[in-house]
């Protein structure tokens, strides 16, 4: 029965049809997403920096350039932030610890202040 189906307009659709077409309007979504940022026009705050590839054991290499323009020496830590849209990673970012503290500490210290007056 696997040509078995809705006939529609002289087409026939079948369910692996129509799973597929929603993976593929999904990948254009989050294609879309990830250029209106990258994008000319778009907002500004990212590009991609480069393509990496992960090994076998989950290790990936970030070129020398782009470790040399973002300061990045060996035994440095970097904080992995994800983020989420519709329950899956879709973004990574990297950031050196010791400026994730100083973003802490910008973000906390006003709300603290108040809390403690």
């Amino acid at each position: 029965m696997a040509g078995k189906g809705k006939t529609t307009g002289g087409q026939q659709t079948t369910r692996a049809g129509v799973a597929a077409s929603s993976r593929n309007s999904q990948a254009v979504d989050n294609e879309q997403a990830l250029l209106s940022c990258a994008a000319p026009g778009g907002c500004g705050c990212c590009s991609v920096e480069a393509v990496v590839s992960v090994d076998d054991r989950g290790q990936m290499v970030l070129p020398k350039e782009l470790r040399e323009r973002a300061g990045i020496k060996a035994g440095d830590k970097l904080a992995v932030v994800g983020m989420e849209r519709d329950g899956k990673i879709n973004c990574i970012s990297l950031i050196k610890v010791d400026d994730l503290s100083e973003m802490v500490k910008a973000m906390l210290g006003p709300v603290m202040k108040d809390i403690f007056r």
